[in-house]
């Protein structure tokens, strides 16, 4: 995974300002859930997004790992709902 990371560091380095500004929205927006509710709907598709153009890039994107993006979208989202709602 580190050598991933190194190798990629403008993708993961993308990834993790997308990550920063939506825990900043998260923070400053935590009183109107219908925002937020977006703010992390917008940063799901993204990082699915995120992982399927990696791998494209990568040329090792398969469905399995179409669907392993999908279902960690799924269920950051359904968390991060029923926390803030």
């Amino acid at each position: 995974m580190m050598q991933d990371v190194a190798k990629h560091k403008i993708a993961y380095s993308l990834l993790a300002a997308f990550a920063i500004v939506y825990l900043g929205l998260v923070f400053l927006l935590r009183n109107i859930p219908q925002v937020l509710l977006i703010a992390t709907i917008s940063f799901g598709v993204l990082y699915f997004f995120w992982g399927i153009i990696h791998h494209l890039y990568e040329k090792n994107l398969t469905s399995r790992i179409m669907l392993e993006y999908f279902l960690v979208t799924a269920l950051g989202i359904a968390v991060m709902s029923t926390l803030v709602l």
